[in-house]
């Protein structure tokens, strides 16, 4: 992001700026020393390898600059990223083609609707705000994110629409609903904020975004801008604004410690009884705002609007995965802000945004997941509350329906209209963190999933049907907190009850490369993943292992025993490959040299591979087995077979059970194993580790495995500098991307969770496509052909 972009967003966003207004030290117009202090501050921490001096002639130049938006930084700012980013043609605003990634990394801080307020305002024509409601229905997409219009990708998606096979339903709600629902009625929406913030990850994220911003400041100022709001639309209305933020401020409906509803004025002004679209209708009274200062400047409404906008970016800061912010860890404290709770028990308005404002929904084909609880009931209830939802979307009354079955029913009923988006579903289990202690390696999790399975057990035998519109397992959540062994068994049992297909998040978040390569291994074996399986993500296996290196500093910290069994099963994934024995003579050292530590013993390497390969059994069998010599039977068809699988490793080699009950029981060797060690990043070089990939990746085709690749997400939680370096355009053979020989890997595309992330699957497309048309410089019949490509492998991914 360009310094003077940087500046524009600080602007916008900064909340230095919003505590200076709050304070009556700051105008619209006042550059002071510490306007000057803070915005070079967060320059030199954004910028390192750049000198103060061109960092402070940069700055200097954006103050000094003299134009139609005469001194006012608000003004100033919104020119600049309006002109810089956004276009108009054929009476669309749009977004420029080269400049798409920057703009979606600019959303991730602003909301944006004053931006494109600024590039159409002269498009709105009338001072009446019904009439500008109309005029910016006319230029804007309605789509949900702003993005590039190429005729020929619109018709594309209007036509055959995008097939979306990993979107998580909780986390899809985008940032500008949550920010309508939070100022209608502020104390509901964040009434567990005071929870979240307790966890240290919401707590990192609080202290980035606004270092003092606690629960009573954040609804405080959320009052505030509701009021604000109010105002300046009366304005809109009426022509007289007869407050300041001053007396908002200081206001006793502000201040006092009562419940707060200001009423959804928007509605009131504009929809009457009708409904309408808030995001045009926000964008429609800004036009009208900026319109008025433009021509005459107001310094009432300046201060007004911009202390709204800065409101509305830490708002939405709290809900959107900031680019800056790098890691799973950043991701999740996103979704422990509660800040979405509310607005996501309704899926009807999810299913609408993604469906967009044309006649056809964008989505062809959503298969979207969702977490089982503990209980069929409340598992039963979150099914029913997505298929009301859904076929309230279709149109459909379902008021007949006396129960999910019937529910179900109904939407296998419903023909395949290209007018909807078709809906599947996939339940995802949660991983969790295991904190060692006495009893059993990842006792809680183990326990909280086996209550899970069977809970959906018991569903599907009480309502078969379930399996029509419920079609795979999936994990998700931080990787670092579990493998696939702890769900192996999981993913067994409901494969038994007719939930065959599976997919599971991996590679995403790794301590090393050899790490992650190392849980995609696993993975694909220990979940006996075949043909029209998948991977989530897997960017192990995908990014360029020179550009991981120079991400990473010399020495990394692992634990020790993940670093062990991530080097066994790369090692017995590799040691038959062509051209490998020297990355296998390597790996198999190392396997030896940890194990050694772990069990304090030497141990051949056959019992080793052994203890790879049943790593996804159920402990609690498996250390009777060991203890006892024998398993008693339980009367559940589902966690027999389970023993009979421990039954078979016991036959085939019996001391195989001792590692595994060790593994997952001895509390010293959870010291040993969970101990911290210092390992090179470059422990296999840039080359080697290609190798490594490149004999994955064979795995992966061999099998039938397909990868759901994500764009954005991926981005936001990789060391990626941006969409240019993804490894998407690797696994699809484009420009320095890709290694020869890189095996052909079978991809589908996903938006993951387009709420957090600010995107959604027309977003990814273009993306990608902006990608290879000015990086890549491809004619456009062929980038054309790669998207279209692309979509139809997603389709055929679908489970």
């Amino acid at each position: 992001m360009q310094a003077i972009t940087q500046i524009e967003c600080l602007i916008l966003s900064n909340s230095s700026l919003l505590k200076n207004y709050e304070s009556g030290m700051a105008t619209d117009e006042n550059v002071g020393d510490d306007v000057s202090q803070l915005v070079l501050s967060q320059l030199r921490s954004s910028n390192p390898s750049l000198p103060h001096h061109v960092l402070a002639r940069r700055w200097e130049a954006f103050i000094s600059h003299q134009s139609s938006e005469g001194k006012s930084l608000l003004l100033r700012s919104l020119s600049g990223l309006s002109s810089r980013y956004l276009l108009i043609s054929k009476n669309k605003v749009e977004v420029k083609l080269e400049l798409f990634g920057e703009w979606q990394n600019i959303m991730s801080r602003i909301g944006g609707s004053a931006v494109v307020a600024y590039a159409i305002v002269d498009s709105v024509s009338s001072n009446n705000i019904s009439a500008a409601y109309e005029d910016v229905s006319k230029v804007i997409s309605g789509n949900g994110y702003l993005r590039p219009l190429i005729p020929e990708v619109e018709q594309y998606i209007q036509d055959i629409g995008l097939n979306d096979v990993h979107m998580h339903l909780g986390g899809a709600t985008p940032a500008k609903i949550c920010w309508h629902r939070a100022l209608v009625n502020p104390v509901e929406e964040i009434q567990d904020f005071s929870n979240g913030i307790l966890k240290p990850s919401v707590a990192r994220l609080v202290a980035c975004v606004d270092p003092d911003l606690t629960p009573s400041v954040l609804l405080r100022r959320l009052r505030t801008a509701s009021v604000v709001r109010s105002a300046l639309i009366n304005y809109c209305v009426e022509g007289v604004c007869e407050v300041n933020l001053h007396k908002i401020l200081e206001s006793d409906e502000i201040n006092r410690d009562v419940n707060f509803h200001s009423g959804d004025v928007i509605s009131t002004k504009l929809f009457g009884n009708e409904s309408g679209n808030y995001e045009i209708a926000e964008i429609a009274w800004i036009c009208l705002i900026l319109k008025r200062l433009i021509a005459s400047w107001d310094q009432h409404l300046a201060v007004l609007l911009h202390y709204y906008l800065l409101v509305q970016a830490q708002h939405l800061q709290l809900l959107v995965h900031r680019e800056d912010m790098v890691g799973f860890d950043a991701f999740q404290a996103v979704t422990y802000t509660t800040l979405r709770g509310n607005a996501e028990k309704i899926f009807y308005d999810r299913f609408s945004q993604l469906h967009g404002k044309y006649a056809n929904s964008q989505i062809r084909r959503l298969e979207a997941r969702f977490a089982p609880l503990r209980k069929w009931k409340q598992i039963e209830k979150i099914l029913t509350t997505i298929l009301v939802d859904y076929l309230k979307y279709r149109n459909f009354h379902s008021s007949e329906a006396r129960n999910l079955g019937e529910l179900i029913g109904c939407v296998k009923s419903l023909p395949e209209n290209r007018k909807f988006m078709q809906l599947t579903l996939v339940l995802h289990f949660l991983k969790a963190e295991w904190l060692p202690a006495k009893g059993m390696r990842h006792a809680s999790l183990r326990s909280l999933l086996k209550e899970q399975v069977d809970a959906v057990v018991h569903g599907i035998r009480l309502i078969p049907s379930i399996l029509d519109i419920v079609r795979g397992v999936d994990a998700a959540a931080n990787e670092l907190y579990a493998g696939p062994d702890i769900f192996a068994p999981i993913f067994r049992i409901c494969a038994n009850v007719g939930l065959v297909r599976k997919t599971y998040h991996v590679g995403e978040e790794f301590d090393h490369i050899l790490t992650g390569i190392g849980s995609v291994i696993d993975a694909v074996f220990l979940l006996d993943l075949k043909n029209g399986d998948r991977l989530g993500h897997a960017i192990a296996i995908g990014i360029s292992p020179e550009r991981w290196l120079r991400s990473m500093p010399s020495e990394l910290f692992v634990k020790r025993g993940e670093w062990f069994v991530a080097l066994l099963s790369s090692w017995v994934a590799c040691r038959e490959r062509h051209g490998m024995q020297e990355v296998a003579a390597r790996l198999l050292a190392e396997v030896n040299r940890c194990a050694e530590e772990i069990f304090e013993e030497s141990l051949s390497i056959e019992l080793l591979v052994a203890f790879s390969r049943h790593r996804g059994l159920w402990p609690k069998f498996v250390n009777e087995a060991f203890v006892h010599g024998k398993i008693v039977d339980v009367a559940n068809d589902e966690w027999q077979s389970e023993i009979e699988r421990v039954r078979v490793a016991l036959k085939e080699n019996s001391g195989v059970l001792s590692l595994l009950s060790q593994w997952s029981f001895d509390e010293n060797l959870f010291s040993r194993s969970e101990e911290l060690i210092g390992i090179r990043s470059d422990f296999l070089g840039a080359d080697e580790l290609n190798q490594l990939q490149q004999a994955v990746s064979e795995i992966l085709v061999e099998k039938g495995i397909i990868v759901e690749t994500l764009p954005t997400s991926n981005v936001r939680m990789t060391a990626y500098q941006n969409i240019e370096d993804h490894h998407v355009f690797r696994w699809l053979k484009i420009g320095d991307n890709s290694f020869s020989p890189d095996p052909v890997v079978k991809l589908a595309l996903g938006s993951d969770d387009p709420g957090i992330f600010a995107t959604d699957l027309a977003s990814e497309i273009y993306l990608i496509y902006s990608v290879m048309m000015t990086k890549h410089k491809f004619e456009k019949h062929k980038a054309l052909s790669c998207l279209y490509q692309l979509n139809e492998s997603s389709l055929s991914a679908v489970f």
